[in-house]
């Protein structure tokens, strides 16, 4: 028996039309990625003590606050930079996702093999260098 194709939606998408062309690249990339955080540091908040991280990428700091013992004191804060948040709630996850391709695009290559040709060959190089030494 032929398993059964689910529906896809194809949403394309228009060029030079909507609310991040103008977007900034690292911000795109965190929307799109996550945000590689990195830990600032423990402080005191109260009788409660809270973690401040940062995004190296964005500048985007998140505190989470918690008891000594460890349980969460409710969900984490945001500091957004300045040109973080999209314009009119405008750039669903999906849109965000079709303007990194639609940049992507000059810089892709044309398979798994050919981006990590490159790499590879690095590797094999240094490989024969230790080899000849």
């Amino acid at each position: 028996m032929a398993r059964k194709r689910p529906n896809l939606t194809v949403v394309e998408s228009k060029p030079d039309t909507g609310p991040l062309d103008d977007y900034d690249e690292n911000y795109l990339e965190c929307r799109g990625v996550c945000h590689p955080w990195q830990g600032v540091g423990y402080f005191r908040d109260g009788a409660w003590i809270s973690r401040l991280l940062r995004c190296p990428r964005c500048g985007m700091e998140k505190i989470t606050t918690m008891r000594r013992d460890g349980a969460l004191m409710g969900p984490a804060k945001y500091s957004r930079p300045d040109g973080y948040s999209i314009a009119n709630g405008g750039g669903s996850t999906q849109e965000v996702r079709q303007e990194a391709l639609r940049r992507a695009e000059a810089e892709m290559f044309g398979s798994y093999a050919d981006l990590l040709a490159p790499r590879v060959e690095t590797i094999e190089a240094k490989r024969s260098r230790r080899r000849s030494s």
